[in-house]
């Protein structure tokens, strides 16, 4: 992929291109009400509210697929949205004329906007699908100093971000909607072992709590911001409970290997605090689990299905095992405990598409795609 700022003299032109794209979209606000968004709405009313934080989308994807016309993208602090841009043309990263631009509004003590040092949350409205996705992984750029890397909000700012949502070998337990949120800042992550198409995953004992999945981008700046969501209550385990200990891991997909990755606090510590930003340097990772591969193969037939279809392994590991049906946005629509070599599932009455077949036995995990045809 073409990178943003190919060298350092072009950076204040593509700079004030971007000023520029920012400003005529503040002083045609009226002409774009148009193409409003349909899906996301505001919590501030008026014009433009006020002491915007503005976005510059440079990439938008669903599951590496660059976001379509009438997909919308939202800004979110905590559960009020304050900001949203409908996409009138796709984006293209090689292409300043087509980034999205979405000012964010700053709450004016009504409880309409952000609150300066809140977590920055996108969430991805995929209309042909008519779903709305949490985005699961975002970059921030730092090609300009001045440029906003934190994931936090603050008025009058400006953060220039790649975005993306993807159902991967990780998947979090988190709740959708949940308000606190952890941002895990990360360093050397070229220098890591990790490469394009890996993941790392934030973990609360055995709870998955965020992800990101790593981007040639990602491995070119070095850094990227894993976002991890809190539990919704004491008593719930969809997120991370205050003051456990952050634990990394990876997924290497060449190899299928789950990995624990070490690193070293630059900045925080390595404990789970709602709404906290810690910065983490990336020492190396080391294999922790052989993958499931070596224990049994697991066979999808038929594959693509109507909906129907057999879940089948060659043998059954000591370890009790469970599977899990995921959708594309990483909702469960099945699930059970194998009890043979095999298990039938009728997903006849789900939409067709791409699902997730995770899985479980102890600590080993694999994750596999099924079509479903209609």
């Amino acid at each position: 992929m073409m990178r943003f700022y190919p060298n350092i003299e072009k950076r204040v032109k593509y700079f004030s291109c971007i000023v520029f794209c920012l400003l005529l979209g503040f002083a045609s606000i009226n002409i774009q009400q148009a193409n409003a968004q349909t899906h996301f709405t505001t919590v501030w009313q008026g014009e433009n509210g006020q002491n915007h934080m503005n976005f510059v989308v440079v990439s938008a994807n669903l599951e590496n697929i660059s976001l379509a016309v009438d997909d919308e993208i939202a800004v979110f602090s905590g559960s009020l949205c304050v900001g949203a841009k409908k996409l009138t043309q796709p984006i293209n990263i090689a292409v300043n004329t087509t980034f999205l631009n979405i000012p964010a509004s700053q709450n004016d003590g009504t409880n309409n906007g952000f609150t300066n040092n809140d977590t920055i949350i996108f969430k991805i409205w995929d209309n042909k699908n008519q779903k709305e996705i949490r985005a699961n992984s975002v970059t921030f750029r730092n090609d300009v100093a001045t440029w906003i890397t934190t994931g936090k909000f603050i008025s009058e700012a400006t953060a220039v971000v790649e975005i993306s949502s993807y159902s991967g070998f990780f998947s979090t337990v988190s709740a959708p909607n949940s308000s606190d949120h952890m941002n895990i800042n990360l360093l050397g992550i070229g220098e890591s072992g990790l490469v394009a198409g890996d993941e790392l995953a934030a973990f609360d004992g055995d709870i998955c709590v965020g992800t990101l999945k790593i981007s040639e981008d990602v491995l070119s700046s070095g850094t990227a911001s894993l976002i991890a969501s809190s539990s919704s209550s004491d008593k719930m385990p969809d997120g991370f409970i205050d003051g456990n200990t952050i634990e990394l891991k990876a997924w290497k997909h060449v190899t299928g290997d789950e990995l624990i990755v070490e690193g070293e606090i630059v900045n925080g510590q390595m404990k789970y605090e709602k709404n906290a930003t810690i910065l983490v340097s990336l020492k190396s990772v080391s294999t922790t689990t052989k993958s499931i591969e070596n224990l049994a193969e697991i066979d999808i037939f038929p594959n693509p299905s109507t909906g129907r279809f057999t879940v089948r392994m060659s043998q059954i590991p000591e370890a009790n095992g469970s599977i899990e049906i995921l959708d594309i946005s990483g909702r469960k629509v099945a699930s059970r405990m194998f009890s043979g070599l095999s298990e039938e599932f009728n997903l006849s009455n789900q939409p067709k598409g791409m699902y997730f077949i995770k899985s479980t036995f102890g600590s080993i995990v694999t994750t596999q795609k099924l079509i479903i045809t209609k």
